[in-house]
């Protein structure tokens, strides 16, 4: 990917003492395999781990993918609502079409989950939202619950 190309998709991603989960977190968003650039907002809102430092780590590593935000003060608590704005104006930079959502103590297991998910966006217009299921596991990644949330089909194609 190139820095010069337009991402189609931004990843929304806020980290806040994830440091334990982190590195799942972002070598989730740099396997995607896609035929279209994208980039991950990872905003580091001021963690007492070492969260930042991995960012920085990934951020080198992967400079045309990973776009770090880093605080010097926690926003979440702020009660003006700041960091909505904060990430609503770093998406809107990038010019992306879509966005994706992965906290930094999530991760994703598909490497094509983008893809799919652009593709079935792309071919029907009508279409604003795409979900998938998703599984709950303890530190250790022991299976805590097998499936959460998802979509639920509303028409008889299964959309």
């Amino acid at each position: 990917m190139k820095n010069s190309n337009k991402p189609l998709v931004a990843i929304h991603c806020l980290v806040y003492n994830h440091e334990l989960y982190l590195r799942k977190c972002l070598d989730g968003f740099v396997m995607q395999k896609t035929t279209f650039p994208f980039v991950a907002i990872v905003h580091e809102d001021a963690s007492t781990d070492n969260s930042a430092a991995v960012i920085r780590e990934y951020e080198q590593k992967y400079p045309d993918i990973i776009r770090p935000i880093y605080e010097t003060e926690n926003q979440y608590s702020r009660p003006d609502g700041k960091l909505i704005f904060i990430m609503q104006d770093a998406i809107l930079a990038t010019g992306a079409k879509y966005v994706a959502i992965c906290e930094g103590d999530d991760y994703w297991t598909d490497p094509l989950k983008l893809q799919k998910q652009v593709d079935i966006l792309e071919k029907d217009p009508q279409l604003m939202a795409v979900v998938t299921d998703a599984c709950m596991v303890d530190r250790e990644g022991n299976l805590i619950t097998a499936k959460l949330g998802g979509a639920v089909p509303n028409d008889k194609e299964g959309k």
